[in-house]
Formats: C-alpha cells, sequence, structure tokens
C-alpha cells in the first residue's frame, strides 16, 4: 500500500489557485482586457466630454442640494459653457467643468465593468448601474469638500488641496468600487479562496 504524500504548503495554496493555466491564454486575456478597456474608457471620455453633456449640470445641482442640506447657501449660473457655482462663504465662484463632473471617474468605472468579459451581461450591467450610482452621489460630496477646504487668503495651498483631493478620490473611487464588484460578483466558493 503506497503511503500518501504530506501535505505542504505549498501544495495547498496550488489547490486553493485552482488547476494550473495555459499562461499564454491568461496573457491573451490579459491584453484583451486592457485593450478593451482603454478603447471603451477613450469613447465614454469622449463621450462624456461633449458640451452637450449633462453631466456638468448634475455636477452642480447635485452639489447645490448638498450646501443646501449643510446650510450653507448656494446658486448656479447655466448661462456660460459650463456651470458656475457660487456658495457662501467663498469670495470667487467656481465654474464646475468636465472634470470636475465625474465624467473620468464614470468613463472609467464603466469602462473597467464591461472589459470584465469573465462576468455574465447581467453582472456587467449591474455593475455599471451600481458605479454610476456610487459616482453620482460620491461626486457632490467630493466637490463640497474640496469647496469647503477653500481659503481665500491662502488661494496656493486652496488649489493644492483642490488637487490632492482629486487625485486621490479618483484613484480610491474606481479602485475600490471595482474591487468590490468583482469580488462581490464571485460565486461563493471562489471567495473562500481568496
Amino acid at each position: 500500500m503506497k503511503k500518501p504524500k504530506p501535505t505542504t504548503k505549498a501544495t495547498r495554496v496550488n489547490r486553493a489557485l485552482g488547476p494550473k493555466k495555459d499562461s499564454n491564454h491568461e496573457w491573451f486575456n490579459v491584453l484583451k482586457f486592457v485593450a478593451f478597456f482603454a478603447l471603451a474608457f477613450f469613447f465614454l471620455q469622449l463621450l462624456f466630454s461633449l458640451p452637450v453633456s449633462p453631466l456638468p449640470s448634475i455636477a452642480a445641482l447635485s452639489s447645490e442640494f448638498l450646501f443646501g442640506l449643510f446650510g450653507r447657501s448656494a446658486s448656479i449660473d447655466f448661462s456660460g459653457a459650463f456651470p458656475i457655482l457660487s456658495v457662501s462663504g467663498i469670495s470667487n465662484p467656481v465654474e464646475l467643468v468636465s472634470l470636475c463632473s465625474g465624467a473620468t471617474e464614470l468613463a472609467a468605472v464603466l469602462a473597467l465593468v464591461f472589459a470584465s468579459v469573465d462576468r455574465t451581461l447581467k453582472q456587467r450591467i449591474f455593475g455599471a448601474l451600481a458605479g454610476m450610482l456610487a459616482i453620482f452621489v460620491f461626486n457632490p460630496i467630493r466637490i463640497f469638500l474640496t469647496l469647503s477646504f477653500y481659503n481665500s487668503s491662502n488661494p496656493a495651498a486652496s488649489l493644492f488641496a483642490h488637487d490632492v483631493l482629486f487625485r486621490a478620490s479618483l484613484l480610491v473611487l474606481i479602485t475600490v468600487f471595482y474591487a468590490v464588484w468583482y469580488y462581490w460578483d464571485l460565486p461563493v466558493k471562489r471567495r473562500k479562496d481568496y
């Protein structure tokens, strides 16, 4: 009778990860994901940046509402190419351009979700809708926080806070949303392997 081989940590890890796959096939899937993401992101970013895009107006209206919830009066001027938000306590009105509208985040999240071809179409549609909701909730909060840090006596610090908050929130929102969505949609038995 043959003795069973002792189980090592490496053996347990390999079993958890599943059978070995063809590395060429995996590289092809990675390249397909990156190419699909890049094309989708490019076209969505272009679409959301068009002058007829409602995203800057949505950002302005939702930000005005949020300021009102916290007892600060705000008004919007829609006469220019982009909405201009005036907030009590801030001396200069703020123009909400395409970058303020959440267009980049929306394009990135939608492109990531739809590039995940290992998910069903139903899962990707759910992910796209959830991503849109997350961005439409998060973006006015980001605008509110950025303008709350505004200090007219130190515009350089205000600009720094704006730039850091914008870039950090962009990276965090997209990464966290995609990771949560992708992991959440895994079958429960595969989730335990991670």
